[in-house]
């Protein structure tokens, strides 16, 4: 059954930001990396000369996420980057993943769009499911009185029957609980810690309700962070959202192309540095 167009109505994205405004080097290898991961063959083809060297000026950028991407798509298109360690650790971590466990839901075809969409969690299989952990989420905001943000599997696209809805409370001044809900995370202008920050500044996830107390909280916290924190927190969202064992699991994902999905996806979910952030904000 599709989802309600009400109830997607109700959700928008945790921090939108344009690539193309404010990172449009990211937008670049981000597109490439689609591309290769969309091709049917599995490696490559080669980019064109322009891209391969386009891409090999961007190995050396500022941003690690940006030198991260155009490494990707280099060693898909033939280019090999191996040489490079820390790049090496991380392909051969997801080259080493085993073959889906179970039978696929959802045929990679029908789903590979979505995945490699910002927006994954409608890559999910199970809409009724999605539908009703979604429905729990307007609840509880609604008992709450304050944003809910959604993470996890949820907004991952592997919401299944059978699992738990992951989410956060945004609140400007810190909030007294309901004892039913004590275990719920809070996540106020004082929150610094990597956890609380990848929520907060998650770039494929989703919430509901008053965008303004959002972005108030968004605000305070990029103007009291310091860069050491801010840079942990990007790393942590890096790390947990190229996790895509479930995805492999659920969707069928062929081995060959899982780094490419991974790097899809951090590079999708984590957050831009801080100055751009601040930018973004409208923070001096």
């Amino acid at each position: 059954m599709p989802l309600p167009r009400s109830l997607l109505r109700e959700f928008r994205p945790t921090f939108p930001w344009s690539f193309t405004h404010y990172q449009p080097e990211r937008w670049e290898v981000l597109q490439h990396v689609k591309h290769l991961a969309r091709n049917d063959v599995f490696a490559g083809p080669p980019l064109s000369e322009e891209s391969l060297r386009r891409m090999y000026s961007l190995s050396t950028h500022p941003d690690w996420v940006v030198r991260f991407g155009a490494k990707t798509a280099l060693h898909f298109a033939g280019e090999n980057q191996e040489s490079d360690p820390e790049f090496a650790k991380w392909l051969h971590r997801y080259l080493e993943l085993k073959r889906p466990k179970r039978v696929p839901v959802q045929s990679f075809t029908a789903s590979r769009d979505s995945l490699l969409s910002r927006y994954p969690f409608l890559a999910t299989p199970a809409e009724d499911h999605l539908a009703r952990m979604l429905s729990e989420a307007r609840a509880l905001r609604k008992e709450l009185n304050r944003p809910i943000l959604l993470f996890g599997g949820v907004v991952k696209g592997t919401a299944m029957p059978g699992g738990d809805l992951d989410f956060a409370v945004v609140s400007r001044n810190p909030l007294n609980v309901p004892e039913s809900h004590q275990a719920i995370p809070v996540i106020t202008p004082e929150s610094q810690d990597p956890v609380s920050l990848s929520i907060l500044f998650l770039g494929h996830g989703i919430y509901t309700g008053p965008r303004r107390i959002l972005r108030d909280v968004q605000r305070t916290v990029v103007s009291n962070v310091s860069e050491e924190q801010w840079e942990r927190a990007r790393k942590n969202t890096a790390k947990h959202e190229a996790q895509i064992h479930h995805v492999v699991s659920i969707f069928g994902v062929p081995a060959e192309k899982v780094p490419l999905f991974a790097a899809v996806r951090a590079i999708y979910a984590t957050p831009p540095p801080l100055d751009v952030a601040k930018r973004i904000l409208r923070v001096p």
